[in-house]
């Protein structure tokens, strides 16, 4: 989606916004977080109030006012918690732009227990995951250079109204940083030549991922059966032809933290700094807003 206006906002700009509770309700309206109005089942438009934050409906009939009332933040991802708006927006804002280790930092800047900062990262992490899970495109081509990345679900089987694992592929294209995951039930060969028949497309330069100490899946006979049948071509990452590649994802392992590498958590930092590498920090709250407005729809 096209920019907002003045929302390529720095941190220091944010956190100044986030002291006006009304601006920053104005400014999660307009990137479809909030509702910007309400109607009642009673069919009137209600009335917003800022005090209350809730939207009320005013209508009379028959001499009796209706007076329901909705919470502006009811059924949406800043509903979750008791923490404030602003707060929620502040922390966000911190877990967009700093890199790890950040829980003591936001602890401290917040004066929140590092209990919530575990809880909302994980709710900002499956955000990144449903939206990565949501991408329907294909990605490669002659020219073109794909990562692919085995993680655990860890045994998450639901991702925000998604059925998901026990495994997914994460696929990463190297020149656009265009990138999804597939949920598969197995590892097998098969299901992994699936994938790339089904969303790699033919051409592509397939760099397969041997970092996390995992034997390929892929047989010789595998290899051979893609290229003739798809055009790809296999390559090992740690080769000196595609060293800049494993380079770029040493970068990745290295801002995942010690914590996050285990099965039960890598998908959520894999899809963290999936979705970071997509953004300039600069821009990310713009988008991040955007994708909450889409995976947490306010009704």
């Amino acid at each position: 989606k096209k920019m907002c206006e003045g929302c390529d906002k720095t941190i220091v700009e944010c956190v100044r916004m986030s002291a006006n509770e009304s601006e920053v309700i104005g400014f999660l309206q307009r990137h479809g977080c909030f509702l910007s109005e309400k109607k009642c089942d009673c069919g009137h438009l209600c009335i917003y109030n800022a005090n209350e934050l809730r939207f009320r409906c005013r209508k009379t009939q028959n001499g009796v006012k209706c007076n329901v009332s909705f919470p502006i933040r009811r059924h949406t991802f800043f509903g979750y918690s008791k923490l404030s708006i602003s707060k929620k927006l502040e922390f966000i804002i911190f877990w967009l732009s700093l890199p790890h280790p950040r829980q003591d930092l936001i602890t401290e800047e917040l004066k929140v227990s590092n209990h919530v900062v575990v809880d909302w990262s994980i709710a900002c992490r499956e955000v990144c995951i449903a939206v990565m899970l949501d991408r329907s495109y294909s990605l490669g081509g002659p020219g073109m250079s794909v990562q692919i990345v085995e993680a655990k679900a860890g045994g998450k089987t639901n991702i925000i109204g998604r059925q998901i694992g026990p495994w997914v592929y994460g696929c990463f294209e190297r020149e656009t940083k265009k990138c999804f995951f597939e949920p598969v039930t197995n590892r097998t060969s098969d299901t992994l030549i699936s994938v790339i028949l089904k969303r790699i497309l033919p051409g592509t330069r397939i760099l397969m991922d041997y970092w996390r100490g995992y034997d390929p899946l892929l047989s010789d006979q595998d290899h051979e059966y893609l290229k003739i049948n798809h055009s790809v071509n296999f390559f090992d990452p740690r080769s000196l032809e595609v060293k800049n590649t494993e380079r770029m994802w040493r970068d990745v392992r290295y801002s995942i933290p010690r914590c996050g590498k285990g099965e039960d958590h890598f998908l959520g930092y894999l899809a963290e700094q999936y979705w970071k590498r997509q953004h300039v920090r600069i821009r990310r709250l713009h988008h991040f807003l955007n994708d909450i407005a889409t995976v947490y729809p306010p009704q």
